[in-house]
């Protein structure tokens, strides 16, 4: 299931919210991914790269087209 959601947003080059166990959340699109670990581009500025160990990840979202991301408490 994981390696097909993943694909799919990688294929997608969909944008993604990605939040971390610790509560932070990282944007862009994720444009590699292994066991381990995905690659995450920045969506924001100049191209920057992130390497985020899936080990840290608590919930990767999708985000929509035109909307506003959701708050969340």
């Amino acid at each position: 299931m994981q390696d097909e959601f993943l694909k799919e947003l990688v294929q997608s080059q969909a944008n993604v919210y990605c939040f971390l166990s610790n509560g932070i959340k990282l944007e862009g699109q994720i444009t590699t991914y292994d066991q381990f670990s995905l690659m995450l581009t920045s969506s924001r500025g100049p191209a920057s790269y992130q390497l985020v160990m899936k080990n840290a990840i608590s919930t990767i979202v999708p985000q929509r087209e035109g909307a506003a991301p959701h708050k969340t408490f």
